[in-house]
């Protein structure tokens, strides 16, 4: 009998060395594995902000370039960079956004077509270093960009769209600050 429990004992203890051994590098990567998942996390965080803030300069210079570049190399950071890009392009855009007034013409298409088109120009404008001429753009001398019969008189939306034009024009060209 003595025998038998020193025989069970003996095995019982290489059972659990032979587990110790085994167990210590699963739970050493376990603990590695926790560890670059928070690496992961902490760098996804920072290529958000990375690409909001490149979306709010961008957005504000009037220029578009969601290309993380070659700082964010893993799929999930780049995912993450141009998250955080598309989200601060929208704040700044979403602020120099015209003024809506509902049951007016600055709520109406024409309006918001106008406003849009020229702002962008302005700010190319701006950009290039060009003088300021809110009225010589194609967009404007056409100021049919987004017209449809659903509009209505065709004349009427190219008036509205002309006035909202020369607006986003004088705000994009001034910096996104109404005069």
């Amino acid at each position: 009998m003595r025998k038998h429990c020193s025989l069970l004992l003996s095995a019982a203890l290489i059972t659990g060395a032979a587990l110790f051994v085994l167990g210590t590098p699963a739970l050493a990567r376990a603990q590695d594995s926790a560890y670059q998942s928070e690496q992961d996390r902490e760098r996804s965080t920072e290529a958000y902000r990375d690409g909001y803030r490149h979306g709010q300069d961008d957005a504000r210079a009037g220029v578009r370039n969601d290309s993380p570049g070659d700082r964010w190399t893993l799929a999930g950071d780049r995912t993450a960079w141009r998250d955080g890009y598309l989200a601060g392009y929208q704040e700044v855009q979403a602020q120099a956004a015209p003024p809506v007034v509902v049951g007016s013409d600055l709520d109406s298409g024409p309006a918001r077509y106008g406003y849009e088109d020229g702002l962008a120009q302005g700010r190319t404008d701006r950009r290039k270093g060009e003088n300021f001429r809110p009225t010589s753009g194609h967009f404007y001398k056409d100021a049919n960009h987004g017209w449809s019969d659903s509009y209505g008189d065709k004349d009427h939306y190219k008036q509205v769209y002309r006035q909202a034009y020369a607006k986003g024009y004088e705000q994009g060209y001034n910096g996104g600050v109404p005069q």
